[in-house]
């Protein structure tokens, strides 16, 4: 096993996945205060993990709320489903309580639903078998070959009602002995393999968590492919250029929140590096400035690993936001950002069209030769 130095001076430093489950099982004490070097290790998660976990999700970490819990856990947030670990799907590295394992799960919050079966004398009971059956609902939605070598059984060591229920409340998980840990390019692997089930997951239902509304699971052969929002061009032929500008700058284009969480992540990252980044150019989701150099970026969710689609809606939108949006010369240089890599194929294709792609894989933000050029992919 690689040696990895246990410390209590982590500031908000980046680190590896690894790295950090080790220091967290290490130091990680029930009976200290909550502002521990534990607890607050804990509570930085996402600032430690922000350039390894994919894009558009949120990270969040936590040893307890008020009082130390008996299992910490770091959780893992599509924001178009929930950033709430009491409610919906997330994914969640949940520790024993002995710690001497941490389990990678996809997992349901527990809370919510423990408070609307409130007043039920086998309350317990009924919320482990609603969870149970939904679990196997999700299962049933997600193809079956991203489900070989998961784990459904879950044993965290705990006979707390929580953790009990999140045992029945799981989906896919595995389960990593601390002192056995993979190496960080296998932990990275899994996580994001777990990253497209929990989307395929997601996108199952009718109606996520993140809208407020009940939510239901979809039998997966009624499944929709989700939209990014409604065409606000949808039956509209313009006339010429202005009023192609004038319909589109006067309507309102509804964007999910992953799609935003992207950009949220992907901006700060280049203004780092010396970028001028604005995000007040409606309809586009981005414009980057360099000295006399200006770049258009368009941002894409790559859903259920179809790089075709995201590719095809970036190219239409970039292409037709620079003839319409910016007639004059200098032309910006164009920049689609997805979510996950869409291949090498389609990256040469999008720099055959002058656009250069960039996007986020396990080991980090990567990007095509033009990106790289232009300094577009921020390094850690």
């Amino acid at each position: 096993m690689k040696e990895t130095s246990v410390s209590n001076d982590w500031g908000d430093r980046l680190m590896d996945l690894r790295d950090y489950l080790l220091n967290v099982a290490r130091t990680y004490d029930r009976h200290a205060p909550m502002n521990s070097a534990a607890q607050r290790l804990l509570r930085n998660a996402k600032d430690h993990l922000r350039d390894l976990t994919p894009a558009g999700y949120r990270v969040r970490g936590s040893g307890g709320m008020g009082t130390p819990t008996f299992t910490p856990w770091i959780g893992v947030f599509h924001p178009d489903e929930t950033d709430d670990p009491g409610q919906g799907l997330y994914i969640v590295y949940l520790f024993a309580e002995d710690l001497t394992s941490v389990t990678l799960m996809l997992n349901q919050g527990v809370t919510r639903l423990s408070k609307e079966l409130a007043g039920r004398s086998n309350r317990q009971d009924e919320l482990r078998d609603w969870l149970r059956r939904d679990a196997e609902s999700f299962r049933q939605a997600v193809p079956a070959t991203l489900l070989e070598g998961w784990d459904t059984a879950v044993d965290l060591g705990s006979n707390g009602w929580r953790q009990r229920a999140y045992e029945a409340g799981s989906v896919v998980a595995r389960r990593y002995n601390i002192e056995d840990l993979p190496s960080e390019v296998g932990l990275r692997a899994d996580l994001w393999h777990l990253a497209d089930i929990y989307q395929r997951a997601v996108e199952s239902r009718d109606t996520p968590f993140a809208s407020g509304a009940d939510v239901a699971v979809l039998d997966p052969s009624s499944r929709v492919e989700p939209e990014e929002g409604t065409d606000p061009l949808r039956d509209f032929y313009p006339k010429d250029d202005a009023d192609y500008v004038a319909h589109l700058v006067g309507r309102r284009i509804r964007k999910k929140r992953r799609h935003e969480t992207l950009i949220a992540e992907f901006g700060p990252a280049l203004a780092g590096a010396g970028f001028r980044v604005t995000t007040d150019v409606h309809p586009r989701d981005l414009m980057l400035h360099r000295g006399g150099d200006s770049w258009l970026v368009e941002a894409k969710v790559v859903y259920n690993g179809n790089a075709t689609a995201a590719v095809r809606e970036a190219v239409g939108q970039l292409l037709s936001y620079r003839h319409f949006l910016h007639p004059d010369p200098p032309a910006p240089r164009l920049v689609a950002l997805f979510t996950e890599t869409v291949g090498e194929g389609y990256a040469a294709f999008l720099e055959t069209l002058g656009i250069a792609a960039v996007w986020k894989g396990p080991g980090g933000w990567e990007g095509s030769a033009a990106a790289v050029q232009d300094g577009l992919v921020p390094v850690s």
